[in-house]
């Protein structure tokens, strides 16, 4: 989980300035507009042809009812009007942290960077609504990039 101080956010704004204002152009955010099986459908396509990694007919169903609770959002990602991009977050008001539990994109728009674009934004939102931030799986390399003036990384520390 990710908290924020003034002076790191400030070097994190710099880096990512340029990409947030293109973006934003370019990008419509819709939330919660679209039913989760289809959300989870699209990510179970991505999985397959980025990861190689088929989710079961009872890991998916799991994934609906959990993804279906309060506090659950969907995220989609528009460019020319069509979806391009999209996830589903957890928001704990409780303790104030918006989790990231699944995010996929199409490959045809991976000139704009379309992962860290939405990681960014959160990260951005979180800063300025007082929210920790916290990614969804994996310790991919773009990911440590984007969190690296918050954390200290050892990347030779394994993440399970």
């Amino acid at each position: 989980m990710i908290s924020f101080y003034f002076n790191t956010f400030s070097n994190f704004e710099k880096r990512y300035n340029g990409l947030l204002r293109r973006n934003d152009k370019i990008f419509e955010i819709l939330f919660d507009s679209i039913d989760i099986k289809s959300v989870l459908r699209n990510w179970n396509r991505y999985c397959i042809a980025k990861h190689n990694k088929k989710f079961s007919s009872a890991a998916l169903n799991a994934y609906n009812i959990i993804y279906s609770l309060k506090d659950f959002h969907i995220v989609q990602y528009l460019y020319k009007n069509k979806v391009v991009a999209e996830g589903v977050v957890f928001i704990s008001p409780e303790t104030k942290t918006l989790y990231y539990c699944i995010f996929h994109w199409d490959e045809a728009v991976f000139k704009y960077s379309p992962g860290i674009y939405n990681y960014v934004k959160t990260i951005d939102f979180c800063y300025k609504h007082n929210y920790n931030f916290s990614f969804c799986y994996g310790f991919q390399e773009y990911k440590l990039n984007i969190i690296k003036d918050f954390v200290t990384i050892n990347k030779n520390e394994t993440w399970t």
